[in-house]
């Protein structure tokens, strides 16, 4: 009877001692997994900085200029008979091209209200 119940305590007592083992293996699996995410999140926020200093950095008028001057391209300023200005008369808005849909949705007609979404303009000669 005595051999019964220490052998029914000394399984218990094994299954919880697994049971034990099981969970801190478990948390440091969690903390390795915990670390990795840290250390990716501080190498992607440092190539966001450098990636942001960057493109401030080809933004910026000083860069442009660089790169203009660099191409030796002759850039002037354009005559009066270069520029071409479009003008859309209120009254009359049937020269605009918008392009078309084959769909009709409900409240399509609104569409018309809003701005065109391409205007052609002929050149002048």
């Amino acid at each position: 009877m005595k051999l019964y119940k220490f052998s029914v305590c000394l399984v218990f007592v094994t299954l919880l001692a697994l049971l034990y083992v099981h969970q801190q293996v478990r948390l440091v699996k969690i903390s390795y997994g915990i670390e990795f995410n840290e250390r990716e999140i501080t190498t992607l926020l440092d190539q966001n900085k450098s990636l942001m200093y960057n493109i401030a950095k080809l933004k910026s008028p000083v860069d442009l200029e660089k790169k203009l001057l660099a191409s030796k391209k002759e850039f002037s300023i354009p005559q009066q008979w270069k520029v071409v200005e479009v003008v859309v008369p209120k009254a009359n808005k049937d020269h605009i091209i918008t392009a078309k849909t084959n769909a009709q949705t409900p409240l399509g007609f609104l569409k018309r209200l809003g701005r065109p979404k391409e205007v052609f303009a002929n050149t002048i000669k």
